[in-house]
């Protein structure tokens, strides 16, 4: 069941999935939205990050004006949680869900292009600094600062292809290594 809190309905709630202004429009409209001014990147953001989750469906967090980092940058967290997309989570919507008939998917080609909001800011060769994005320690074990938890990781097969996305962790180690994290037996894994 998917709650439609902004009285748009479906359109509204599809658009939502697929712009992330609108997404952010709707999340404040619904009182989802909480935005976090000033937060250390160093643990402090982590443990507002998992404190949320103490609520069954944690509000949508926007992390901004970081210690330490341009103001120009932001941090969202909790988007895959918001009650107004997802509606309300119980064991009778999950047995329902898993009744539907499976729909196959209908991929969409992708389109090359050679311009587009992505290219707006291109950085190569030495211009090439990670250091300058936000990159928070999320948990006091962790070996580093992760640019990436859960996010998409696109990777194409060097010899087919097959592509897979996945959600892998992405560690910052200087101003031009990046390492993935993929655990054994996942298809990131086989991929590499």
């Amino acid at each position: 069941m998917t709650v439609d809190t902004t009285g748009h309905g479906k359109e509204s709630l599809k658009a939502a999935w697929g712009d992330l202004r609108e997404f952010l429009r709707q999340a404040q409209a619904a009182g989802e939205l909480y935005t976090v001014k000033g937060a250390d990147p160093e643990l402090e953001l982590g443990a507002i990050f998992e404190l949320s989750h103490e609520h069954f469906y944690p509000p949508v967090l926007l992390f901004e004006e970081m210690k330490g980092c341009d103001p120009a940058f932001r941090i969202l967290s909790n988007v895959r949680t918001a009650h107004f997309l997802v509606g309300d989570m119980n064991l009778e919507t999950l047995k329902e869900f898993r009744r539907r008939p499976k729909q196959k998917a209908d991929p969409i080609s992708p389109r090359l292009l050679n311009t587009g909001p992505v290219f707006d800011l291109v950085h190569e060769g030495d211009d090439v600094d990670i250091l300058k994005f936000p990159a928070p320690r999320w948990h006091a074990e962790d070996g580093g600062r992760y640019i990436g938890t859960e996010c998409l990781v696109i990777m194409r097969d060097p010899d087919s292809d097959w592509v897979n996305l996945g959600t892998y962790r992405v560690m910052v180690h200087d101003r031009k290594t990046l390492t993935v994290f993929i655990e054994p037996g996942k298809q990131g894994d086989i991929i590499r």
